[in-house]
This record gives C-alpha cells, structure tokens and sequence, in this order.
C-alpha cells in the first residue's frame, strides 16, 4: 500500500503543496514534488490534485504514454505536435476555479481579455481527418503504460474514489463557509446592479463570448463591477484558501482508498 503525506503551507501570495509516497515494501515514487499556485491568477494548487498526482507516478506514465504514442503516429506517417507531458505544462490547460480578470482589461476591453483560442496542438493537423484520429486512438490504446491505467482493480477503486469525491464537491458547494464568501459577492454586485449568485453565475449572464462583437458600455459596466467585486470581497484568494483546507481534510478522511488506487496504478 501507498503511505501519502500532505502538507499544506499558506503564504501570503502562494501556495505550496508538498508530498511524498513510499510503500511499506521500502520502494519510493520518486522524490517529493511540490506544487505552486499563485492565487493573483486565480488557479488552484489543488491537494487532490496533487496526491493523484504524485512524483513518480502521474508524469512518468503520462510521459511513457506520450513517447509511446509519437513514435507510433510518426510510423504511420502522420505528424504529432502535442507537447511532451512535463511539471510545467501538466496543468497548463486547466481553467481557473473562479476565473480572473483586472480592473484595466475590464476598462480597457470589458470581458474580451476571458475569450481565448484554443491550444490544443492535436486540433492543429492539417486534415483533422477520421483516420488521423483513429490512428491516435490506436496508437494510445496499444501503450504498455496505458494499459495500467485500464486494470480492473484500478478501475474499481477509481470509481469508489470519485463517489466519495463527487459527495465532496456536492457538500462543499452547499457549505456554509462558502456561503458567507458568496453572500459578500452578492452584496457588492447586487449593490451595483447586477445579478449573480457566484463569480461563475455573473459571468454566465454577463460575458459576451462573440470576439466579433464591438465592446458596449454596458458590456464594460458589467466587466468592471465583476472585476471590482472580486477584488474588495478578496473573493479568489478566500475561496482558494477555503477549498484547499477542506480538500486536504478530504485526502487525510480518504487516504487508505488514494493509496490504494495509486498502487493498483503505478505498483507493477
């Protein structure tokens, strides 16, 4: 079994998550890995993530995956572009759990600095044609290392842990300590005019997603008053700090199922 340790240090503008994994038999996963995440930004350095994430483990089989599958697309003559999986572009492509913006790109352009291109290199082939991607899905599939991603025993417990984890996320939006960062969210925009339970709610009614449209005032107002809400509620840095305790409480209450898991996973 997989023993996990988590330990958590808030700084006053970081974030680090530490951790390290070693069986009972003596073998190691690696060194210990830590994880920064500046809450300016708005991204999460998740203590979930990171146990799942763990040295050794994660990276070395996303990587055996990777390298598996260039090789085998570059013999069936098609050109792979992705980005090898590394610690720096790991997360790269994961959206900010409460999405930022500053008071001078809502003044200067409304919600429009939030509308980005998609940076998916495998969406890049000249072709995008049916056999490029049936090609990749075979080219994955036949990975020795993905096969460990797909055993029965894995699976299984994958599945126990995301049933405890989609209780946690359940639980955790319906819980007071959210609550009162929500209802200060709601004072400072409501008090300007707007509707919108949450950051999320605000934008979802609010954001313009066509680029091609010119930007109105009131698309600016709008932006501005999100923008400034989430600065004097201190809204990202608060929930940031909420969610990473109760997630670490959540990995210490689950521990034994993660460690078992990630043994079924890596410990071949």
């Amino acid at each position: 079994m997989v023993t996990l340790k988590i330990v958590v240090a808030l700084g006053a503008g970081a974030l680090a998550v530490a951790l390290s994994g070693c069986s009972d038999t003596g073998d190691t996963h690696g060194s210990d890995g830590v994880l920064t995440s500046e809450y300016s930004n708005g991204y999460l350095g998740s203590p979930i993530d990171a146990v799942l994430q763990a040295d050794g483990g994660y990276l070395a089989q996303e990587q055996a995956i990777y390298d598996f599958r260039k090789s085998c697309m570059t013999d069936a003559g098609f050109k792979f572009n992705a980005s090898r999986p590394s610690l720096n572009n790991l997360n790269e492509d994961r959206s900010p759990r409460v999405t930022p913006l500053s008071l001078d790109n809502a003044r200067s352009d409304g919600f429009r600095s939030l509308i980005t291109p998609s940076a998916d290199d495998s969406r890049t082939q000249t072709t995008e044609s049916a056999e490029y991607f049936a090609n990749l899905q075979r080219c994955t599939v036949a990975s020795p290392a993905y096969h460990a991603t797909q055993s029965d025993e894995f699976i299984a417990l994958q599945k126990k842990f995301y049933e405890q984890l989609y209780d946690f996320e359940a639980r955790y939006s319906a819980g007071a300590d959210l609550a009162v960062i929500n209802k200060d969210w709601r004072s400072c925009t409501s008090n300007a005019g707007y509707e919108g339970d949450t950051p999320a709610a605000v934008l979802e009614r609010y954001n313009v997603l066509d680029p091609a449209l010119p930007v109105t005032e009131t698309e600016r107002a709008a932006a501005i008053t999100y923008a400034s809400c989430l600065d004097s509620v201190g809204y990202i840095k608060r929930e940031a700090t909420l969610r990473m305790a109760l997630e670490a409480e959540f990995v210490t209450e689950n521990e034994q199922l993660i460690s078992e898991m990630l043994a079924a996973r890596y410990d071949k």
